[in-house]
C-alpha cells in the first residue's frame, strides 16, 4: 500500500476516534450526567500585587469550550472540537471571525522558524526556550504538587483530581489549555512550547490546576518574570454559567463575520500592554 494510502487512512482513523469520543461525551450528558461540563473562573497575579492582572471564564460544554476575558469588553473565544475551528466574538460590536485549528498550527510553525533563527542573548532568552522547553519534571502524589524545573523557567503547580469522569474531563481540560496556549500566539504571545510541556505533564498525571506559579530567569540567573494563577473550578455549571454559554452560541449563530485579520488587528491594539495568560 503506498505511502499515500496509509496517511488517508490514519486520517480517518483520527477523525473516527474524535467522532466516537464526543458521542460518549454527548451519550452521558443526554442519560443525565453533567459531570463532563464544568467551568474554571482564572485570575492572574504579578508577583507583589493583591489585584489580579487578568481574570478569564472558561466554559467546558458539549464539544465547546467558550473562553471569555473578564473586563468587560465583553471578547470571547470559542474552541469547536467538532469542527476543529475557533470562534472568536466580540459581543459588544455583535461580530465574529473564523480561524481553522490547520491555520493556527501554520502560524504558530512560522513563529517557531523565527524563534530559531534568533541570536542567543539576554533580550531573547524566555522567548527561546519558550519554544523550546527542556524541564525536569517532579510530582507529588501525597502534596498535590506538580514541579516542571530548569535553569530558565519554572513552573510550581497546586494541582486536584478531577470530580465526574475524571479521564474525559482531563482529555477536555487539556485539549482545551493546548490550543489555546497555540491560540494565544496570534495575539503576540509567546511561542506555545512551555506551556504544553506543563499540560502534557498534568495529562499523564490525571490532575487539573488550582494555582500556577511561573518563574523565568535571564542566563545570569535573575528574575525577570515571575507571576502566578489562581483556579476556581465549578465542578457542575451555574445558571449563570449555563446561561452566558447559550448567549455566545446565539451569537456564533447571528453575530457577523469579518476577516480575522481585521479582528486580530483589534485584539492585538487592546492587548498590547498585558502580560501572557498561564
Amino acid at each position: 500500500m503506498g505511502d499515500g494510502c496509509q496517511e488517508q487512512q490514519t486520517q480517518i482513523w483520527r477523525f473516527v476516534m474524535r467522532i466516537i469520543f464526543w458521542i460518549l461525551v454527548f451519550a452521558s450528558t443526554v442519560t443525565g450526567v453533567d459531570a463532563q461540563d464544568f467551568a474554571i473562573v482564572s485570575k492572574v497575579f504579578q508577583q507583589g500585587q493583591e489585584q489580579p492582572v487578568s481574570e478569564t471564564l472558561t466554559i467546558f460544554h458539549g464539544s465547546r469550550v467558550y473562553d471569555e476575558l473578564l473586563d468587560n469588553q465583553q471578547q470571547i473565544s470559542v474552541h469547536d472540537a467538532i469542527a476543529n475551528r475557533f470562534h472568536l466574538i466580540d459581543m459588544r460590536r455583535h461580530e465574529q471571525a473564523v480561524i481553522s485549528e490547520d491555520d493556527v498550527l501554520e502560524f504558530v510553525a512560522k513563529v517557531a522558524v523565527t524563534t530559531k533563527a534568533y541570536e542567543p542573548d539576554q533580550s531573547n532568552v524566555m522567548v527561546r526556550f519558550a519554544a523550546e522547553p527542556t524541564f525536569d519534571t517532579e510530582f507529588d502524589a501525597d502534596a498535590m504538587k506538580l514541579t516542571l524545573s530548569s535553569d530558565v523557567w519554572v513552573y510550581e503547580v497546586d494541582v486536584v483530581r478531577p470530580h465526574g469522569e475524571p479521564d474525559v474531563m482531563v482529555h477536555r481540560y487539556r485539549q482545551f489549555a493546548d490550543w489555546f496556549a497555540r491560540l494565544n500566539t496570534l495575539w503576540g504571545h509567546l511561542p506555545p512550547n512551555a506551556r504544553m510541556e506543563l499540560n502534557s505533564a498534568l495529562a499523564k498525571h490525571k490532575v487539573i490546576p488550582t494555582r500556577v506559579t511561573a518563574t523565568i530567569r535571564n542566563d545570569r540567573g535573575d528574575v525577570i518574570l515571575q507571576q502566578h494563577s489562581e483556579h476556581k473550578i465549578y465542578w457542575k455549571l451555574q445558571l449563570d454559567q449555563q446561561r452566558r454559554y447559550q448567549d455566545v452560541d446565539e451569537a456564533i449563530e447571528s453575530a457577523k463575520y469579518v476577516s480575522f485579520d481585521i479582528f486580530r488587528g483589534r485584539q492585538i491594539a487592546k492587548a498590547a500592554p498585558k502580560q501572557n495568560r498561564k
